[in-house]
């Protein structure tokens, strides 16, 4: 059984080796050549040295290096934000993996971590805002509805076990650049952070009962098309919920036209429910949720066109 277990390991070692050397080296063509590495030791008239060369396999510590060279190109900084300016500063941010919810935390990144556990304690008038990056062509192995949210959850999680109060944390979700994977299969960064004052004024609340938002889905995806000021939208909406329990929020579905009123309205509160899923993963009590469907009884656009019908495709949210 031990043999049969360290044959396993050298596999799955020689695999992972493999399929990094692939991705790397023959995908993206990052890996210096044979020449590259070898550069210094010569050629002679007369001998075969460059034929062998040819043949050699890659040594993986070379690998390795050109690797880790090429990604510390990419580092950024890791920046706490707080009304647009950056209170404080890491010289590394967090590591992503494509398709992997778990970020690594890098020893020059980890007094962020350290520095909200003593400022949120410091300051119990302060929230803290984690938006979780990722792309949509990532395959999505985790329980949330996307990787952006999972990894959200993931720093949550870390500062969770350092003692804040879950509550004073909300998760949201943005989109990686498009070219976040272009050169290796990782990236630097992952989850933006920003400090938020706990309590809205009288005027933000005021405001925020009278207003709402459409949500709609990207398409063929259970995705929620997230601006920035829907974003902000629903950030603030989760922290007047948060501060007021007996407060409900409205999640109500519409349609097109297209298919039989009943359908309809089994459809508008299935993507009612759809949304409300999100609603709990940003941190929202399931019970200051209220979801209902209109179907397709109260268009806001002619459902005569594809555009039209598009725009009925909708959920509305609101303070009840």
């Amino acid at each position: 059984m031990r043999l049969l277990s360290i044959v396993l390991g050298i596999s799955l070692l020689g695999w992972i080796g493999g399929s990094t050397w692939f991705y790397v080296c023959k995908v993206k063509n990052l890996c210096p050549s044979n020449h590259e590495v070898s550069a210094g030791r010569g050629i002679t008239d007369g001998d075969n040295t460059e034929e062998d060369e040819s043949n050699e396999p890659m040594d993986l510590s070379v690998l390795e290096s050109a690797i880790t060279e090429r990604f510390a190109m990419t580092i950024k900084p890791l920046e706490i934000q707080y009304e647009g300016q950056t209170v404080f500063s890491a010289p590394e941010n967090f590591i992503l993996e494509r398709s992997k919810s778990d970020l690594k935390v890098p020893q020059k990144a980890a007094p962020a971590l350290e520095w909200i556990v003593k400022y949120l304690n410091k300051n119990p008038d302060k929230e803290l805002q984690l938006v979780g990056l990722f792309d949509n062509k990532e395959q999505n192995g985790s329980t949330f509805q996307n990787l952006g949210l999972a990894r959200a959850d993931f720093i949550k999680q870390e500062l969770v076990k350092r003692g804040i109060d879950e509550n004073r944390i909300i998760l949201s979700y943005g989109n990686l650049p498009p070219n976040a994977f272009e050169s290796l299969p990782m990236y630097s960064g992952g989850v933006q952070i920003d400090v938020l004052d706990k309590n809205l004024s009288k005027v933000e609340e005021k405001a925020l009962k009278a207003d709402s938002r459409l949500i709609y889905f990207e398409w063929a995806s259970h995705n929620i098309d997230m601006t920035d000021s829907l974003r902000q939208y629903i950030t603030k909406t989760i922290q007047y919920l948060n501060h007021n329990q007996k407060e409900k929020l409205l999640l109500v579905g519409h349609t097109s036209n297209e298919g039989k009123d009943a359908y309809n309205l089994r459809l508008g509160k299935k993507r009612a429910l759809e949304t409300l899923k999100f609603f709990e993963e940003f941190g929202v009590d399931k019970k200051q949720v209220v979801v209902t469907s209109k179907g397709e009884s109260q268009p806001i656009a002619s459902n005569k066109t594809e555009e039209g019908m598009s725009k009925n495709r909708r959920v509305e949210i609101k303070l009840k």
